[in-house]
């Protein structure tokens, strides 16, 4: 009955404009509103003494030869992403 009444249906929605699906939006882990996550402060603290020893124990390099053409939609960011290479860092006698 369907097919009589539509034979040939269009597509709606964001893909039959744009020809492909919209990027999904971004997350706030956190919260964005009056009500946030009570103990965003800590693990946000947390994150930061993670990242201070991760810098003050490892070497990081980037990997030769990589193609470092950017996206700059939605924001600026490698076309193909970024290598990394993480070595311990050798401490002095």
């Amino acid at each position: 009955m369907m097919a009589r009444c539509l034979p040939s249906p269009r597509p709606s929605g964001p893909s039959a404009i744009c020809g492909a699906q919209p990027p999904a939006p971004p997350t706030s882990p956190f919260g964005l509103a009056p009500r946030v996550c009570l103990s965003r402060p800590l693990a946000e603290l947390e994150l930061r003494l993670l990242t201070l020893r991760l810098l003050q124990t490892l070497r990081f390099s980037l990997e030769p030869d990589q193609d470092l053409s950017l996206d700059m939609i939605p924001t600026p960011r490698p076309r193909s992403g970024v290598l990394v290479r993480a070595a311990a860092k050798h401490s002095a006698p």
